[in-house]
């Protein structure tokens, strides 16, 4: 990417305490950072929080920034980073959604929404393999590791199982 004269001379300038000058460059690259970030972003939702990162560490870095490079390519390097950083605390929490999820089937209190019911059936859909598989990881507590010897499988192959058993849950119960 071709360096900006223009964004250059503001980075070099925030990088020696303008703040002023940082606010220049946020507006001079936002419309291309936001761009940017939209076209891999998993949800537009996510947008707005990844480039108010990017700019939050590209502030507390611009240090960092050698003049004379791209501005911009600099940005989308930490808009990158950000994105993927955002994109594994989702699939985290999707993945700690639908683990919660199965292990309240097994909770003894009430469960006046129906949500037991709606989970024991999205079960039900799931192969045997997979349940049983859920079963020992969720219900028993079973280490991936000690699922896997048993199955005289990898802890790969155990932890895929368990992943896509949580996305069909999550999908069967419309959180997916």
């Amino acid at each position: 990417m071709e360096p900006d004269a223009h964004t250059d001379q503001l980075a070099v300038c925030a990088a020696r305490g303008d703040r002023a000058a940082f606010t220049a460059l946020v507006e001079a690259t936002c419309g291309e950072i936001q761009a940017f970030v939209a076209a891999r972003a998993a949800h537009l939702s996510m947008v707005d929080e990844v480039v108010q990162a990017t700019y939050v560490a590209a502030f507390e870095s611009i240090a960092t920034y050698r003049p004379g490079s791209s501005v911009e390519a600099w940005l989308k390097g930490i808009a990158r980073h950000r994105l993927l950083e955002e994109l594994r605390r989702c699939r985290r929490g999707q993945a700690g959604l639908a683990a919660a999820a199965v292990v309240a089937v097994a909770e003894p209190d009430g469960d006046p929404d129906g949500h037991r019911d709606r989970l024991a059936a999205c079960l039900e859909r799931l192969p045997a393999a997979w349940r049983r598989i859920i079963a020992d990881r969720y219900w028993q507590d079973q280490p991936v590791q000690d699922i896997a010897d048993r199955l005289g499988t990898s802890p790969g192959t155990v932890s895929q199982t368990l992943y896509r058993a949580r996305q069909a849950l999550l999908g069967c119960l419309g959180h997916g």
